[in-house]
């Protein structure tokens, strides 16, 4: 069963479509998919996952992000860990 994701960077003006197999994607797996397309490496940034209808970042990793969702991409800089700057 092909399964689509809709996806936009927060500065985007049209959504992308993401094909996939099965009912839904982890965000983890959705943010995977999403780097690899837009071509960000995992040292350059972080993503931040948003439901488009409520505005509301996804609470886990391994929360599913269901078939036909629309998912707000927003970049956000890598946090860096004290010492290492």
């Amino acid at each position: 069963m092909a399964s689509t994701i809709f996806f936009k960077l927060k500065s985007d003006l049209e959504m992308e479509e993401i094909h996939f197999d099965g009912s839904g994607l982890t965000v983890r797996d959705l943010r995977k998919v999403i780097r690899e397309r837009r071509g960000f490496k995992v040292q350059d940034c972080d993503l931040e996952l948003y439901d488009s209808s409520t505005g509301k970042p996804f609470a886990s990793e391994n929360q599913v992000v269901h078939n036909y969702s629309s998912v707000i991409v927003k970049r956000v800089a890598k946090s860096r860990p004290p010492g290492k700057e």
